[in-house]
């Protein structure tokens, strides 16, 4: 699952926010700032599908490029 870039907006207390469907999955997606270069990244989602619930679900988090760098 990939959310489109361009898609977080930075809300009255300053953290970026992205609420919509990628991949038929509902999401309320948050990035909050702790503090100089610390953030909090939020998820949550609805109708997810899986084959197997058992645990634990590893999840990859890629900002940026997809290679782990974002730019400025």
């Amino acid at each position: 699952m990939t959310i489109p870039p361009g898609s977080f907006h930075k809300n009255k207390q300053g953290n970026y926010v992205f609420q919509g469907v990628v991949d038929s999955l509902s999401l309320d997606a948050q990035i909050k700032v702790l503090k100089a270069n610390s953030y909090q990244f939020l998820l949550d989602g609805t109708n997810a599908q899986f084959q197997s619930t058992t645990g634990p679900l590893p999840v990859v988090l890629s900002i940026g490029d997809d290679g782990g760098s974002a730019t400025k």
